[in-house]
């Protein structure tokens, strides 16, 4: 998909670069994030944060590859507040994240969302404390609220375990 000439929202204004998702964008599984950070605004490419580059690491150990997942943002481009940031949730998600969820009119069985935005977002506001499973239009919703939590390594093992095994169940 290109977006880097979007300009749907203000964020387009002070960004450096678009950054587009990564892996297969016709698989089963989406790994979500809320935003790109300063290097990822810098290079465009989502693993160049230290953050995400350990994280999929991980996910690649679980067998969650470029070849059979895929790796995207909420919001595209690198908010310059958290104000910023909500305002262009929603176009921004309804334009991009929507055509990525439904590629080539294949949905996303599971959707992991990292962090309490992007939870709260796919969830329709809802709060949620713990790691669980929702499911929203046929697709498993498996929100990740506390990310400070997940990135512990013995953290993201365990919950990377649970994907693994509901992953498994949806093939």
């Amino acid at each position: 998909m290109d977006i880097q000439n979007c300009k749907l929202c203000d964020l387009c204004i002070k960004r450096n670069k678009v950054v587009e998702g990564y892996g297969n964008i016709n698989s089963n599984i989406m790994f979500l994030f809320d935003h790109p950070r300063f290097k990822q605004d810098k290079t465009g490419i989502i693993y160049s944060n230290d953050d995400t580059r350990k994280f999929i690491g991980y996910c690649f150990e679980y067998n969650f590859t470029e070849i059979n997942s895929y790796f995207t943002y909420l919001v595209k481009c690198r908010p310059t507040s958290e104000k910023a940031f909500y305002n262009s949730i929603g176009v921004c998600s309804s334009n991009h994240l929507s055509r990525e969820y439904l590629y080539n009119g294949i949905k996303k069985k599971i959707i992991v969302a990292i962090g309490p935005s992007v939870s709260n977002y796919l969830l329709g506001g809802k709060k949620f404390r713990y790691f669980g499973t929702f499911t929203s239009a046929g697709t498993i919703i498996i929100p990740v609220p506390n990310v400070r939590r997940f990135v512990e390594e013995s953290q993201i093992r365990m919950n990377l375990s649970i994907i693994k095994g509901v992953y498994e169940i949806t093939k």
